[in-house]
């Protein structure tokens, strides 16, 4: 994966949810997450945070999330959006950040109660091996 290209649209990755099919496509996911998403305990791993968009929404759901991407540029925006979320939620837990990319780090990842990950297979180059480290 290529960290220099995701840092090189950090900054206007988050205008992308103001066009109508960023935002036709944000409700779409969003529904399916909610729809889909239920791990059975309290840890979760996010596989491509980016700039928080999920990361803020598994949060306010009750997990404690471990986010990992391989964007500085993207973590740092996740970050201020998870410090924010904070200042205004007494009942939020804490977010690990992991600044990595993912295929190099299957063999360190701990046990989790569930993984979650929205458009961040497409970029990992042989996804399926990385999945069948993952489970």
């Amino acid at each position: 994966m290529n960290e220099a290209l995701f840092d090189h649209v950090a900054a206007h990755y988050d205008s992308w949810y103001d066009t109508e099919l960023g935002s036709v496509s944000d409700q779409v996911e969003r529904h399916l997450a909610q729809f889909m998403f239920k791990a059975p305990g309290p840890q979760v791993l996010e596989i491509g945070c980016g700039t928080g968009q999920y990361t803020s929404w598994l949060v306010q759901e009750g997990y404690e999330v471990t986010a990992v991407d391989i964007s500085g540029e993207m973590m740092a925006l996740a970050q201020k959006k998870i410090a924010a979320l904070e200042e205004n939620t007494s009942k939020a837990k804490p977010v690990h950040w992991w600044h990595a990319d993912i295929t190099e780090i299957l063999d360190q990842l701990e046990t989790y109660d569930g993984i979650f990950s929205m458009t961040a297979f497409e970029f990992v180059p042989e996804p399926e091996k990385a999945l069948q480290k993952l489970f």
